[in-house]
């Protein structure tokens, strides 16, 4: 099969691009600056240089593919642009689907985040039932609700797409904000995370990076156009996060319990000299206010329809702190 992907240089979509290579599908990648294309990914796609606001380039993008991925968006924690958010993760996601509705795309598999979903209620599971927040807690999760708004107006785009929504995604890969949770598992190995958020009990789900991949391929394969599914994994307190990360690295640390409002204040500070110095901070207030609710979704939707399988946390650990092992010892050679 032939397939475009957008974001295909990010955390996620250089794992995507490499299982479908391994595959046997031929890819057209969409890239903004060549100069920054991976070595992994040096051979086996076709890369089209632009971004999402070039039409042109989208054009060449989409030209001849079966079906293609969507996973460009500005995932910026710290954005200094304030139109950014809207502008490529709305507009962008309607150019992106514009385009290839004119070119005979048959299917756009959309990646969005379980966030539009909002904290669990009352202790219950999420589903893709579930209601709407009215407000989020970031920009990011505002335009990716607002995105997901904007594409079900669009009757000439029905049946065109399918949307998953990855929970915490962790595992081998570029260490940026998109891969957050694996940089505070590598920050914990280390000795640098001795942070227990608020009491340790708000819940979250974290997913092993090659479940959203093989979750993402079969929404192409077997998703219904026009559905959402949750892409999640296990879910955990912090405690049992970080009890799992302690026994499985063999370095079991007395965490710190901080409260929500110090943590928050703390959050602030961190987040001053990064901003100074041009960086996005590892944490930011706006992050640690939603890391106090519980995040319980659930992904029996994608289990039924799709196939999807989780992995469990703890083998997920296991294998992402062998890499970061690997990965410290090739660079102290």
């Amino acid at each position: 099969m032939k397939y475009f992907i957008t974001g295909i240089t990010g955390f996620t979509g250089q794992k995507l691009a490499e299982e479908l290579t391994a595959r046997g599908h031929f890819l057209r990648g969409l890239v903004r600056d060549k100069g920054k294309i991976p070595a992994s990914l040096q051979a086996g796609v076709v890369w089209v240089e632009g971004n999402l606001s070039d039409r042109e380039a989208l054009q060449r993008l989409v030209a001849g593919c079966d079906g293609g991925f969507h996973l460009a968006a500005n995932t910026s924690v710290w954005p200094t642009d304030p139109d950014a958010h809207i502008r490529d993760n709305v507009t962008g996601t309607l150019n992106v689907l514009e385009v290839a509705r004119e070119a005979g795309v048959k299917k756009t598999v959309i990646v969005s985040t379980a966030g539009v979903f909002g904290p669990s209620r009352q202790g219950g599971e999420t589903t893709e039932a579930s209601p709407r927040p009215a407000v989020y807690h970031t920009k990011y999760e505002t335009s990716k609700a607002l995105m997901e708004l904007e594409v079900k107006k669009r009757d000439d785009l029905a049946g065109l797409w399918v949307m998953v929504h990855p929970t915490r995604v962790y595992g081998p890969g570029i260490l940026n904000h998109a891969n957050s949770v694996t940089r505070i598992i590598d920050r914990y190995r280390r000795g640098k995370w001795r942070i227990l958020p608020g009491t340790g009990r708000p819940k979250g789900n974290y997913v092993y990076i090659d479940d959203v991949v093989n979750g993402m391929i079969l929404a192409m394969e077997k998703g219904k156009p026009g559905e959402n599914y949750l892409l999640g994994g296990e879910t955990l307190s912090f405690r049992e996060f970080f009890q799992i990360l302690g026994q499985e690295s063999g370095r079991p640390r007395v965490m710190v319990p901080v409260p929500g409002a110090l943590l928050i204040g703390m959050a602030r500070i961190i987040s001053l000299p990064a901003d100074l110095a041009g960086r996005t901070p590892l944490i930011t207030p706006s992050f640690m206010k939603r890391y106090l609710h519980h995040w319980m979704p659930s992904s029996e939707k994608a289990v039924r329809d799709l196939g999807y399988r989780i992995t469990p946390f703890r083998e997920g650990v296991r294998k992402t702190l062998k890499w970061l092992q690997e990965t410290e010892m090739e660079k102290g050679r």
